[in-house]
């Protein structure tokens, strides 16, 4: 097994990028064809698996499979699962991202700057929500 610390580090390090991308230049050719790209989600997805795979034995199988929450506490108290669960939860919230990016393109976004149309603020402010908060930035 690689280094949990440096993986954990490395899988935040790699959507930033994509973060930048869609809230710096929603209108970039490069951009769109970055976040289009499925290479993003099968990188960070292998990941997952990889973490995941490594941190299932019977007990956290079966604290899985019929979840209670002091049998998940339980199981997220293994490094290798809670990496994991971290994965899952970056790969989610960009791929909600990029679904907010792609639903919202067709309107003109124009660059970040001051004085930047009220409609590329109200889709920053959900890329950031989304970001830093899930899925409740998608209700944004």
């Amino acid at each position: 097994m690689m280094n949990l610390d440096l993986l954990f580090t490395s899988a935040n390090l790699f959507v930033l990028p994509f973060w930048a991308l869609i809230i710096l230049l929603p209108n970039w050719n490069v951009t769109r064809r970055i976040i289009g790209s499925p290479i993003p989600f099968m990188l960070l997805a292998a990941l997952y698996l990889y973490l995941l795979s490594g941190a299932i034995d019977p007990e956290t199988a079966k604290a899985l499979s019929n979840p209670k929450l002091a049998d998940l506490a339980s199981a997220f108290g293994n490094l290798q699962v809670t990496a994991a669960g971290w994965v899952h939860f970056l790969v989610m919230d960009l791929f909600v991202g990029r679904w907010i990016y792609f639903d919202h393109t067709p309107i003109s976004l124009g660059p970040v700057y001051a004085g930047a149309s009220r409609c590329h603020e109200s889709i920053s402010r959900m890329h950031e929500e989304t970001r830093f908060c899930g899925k409740t930035g998608f209700l944004g």
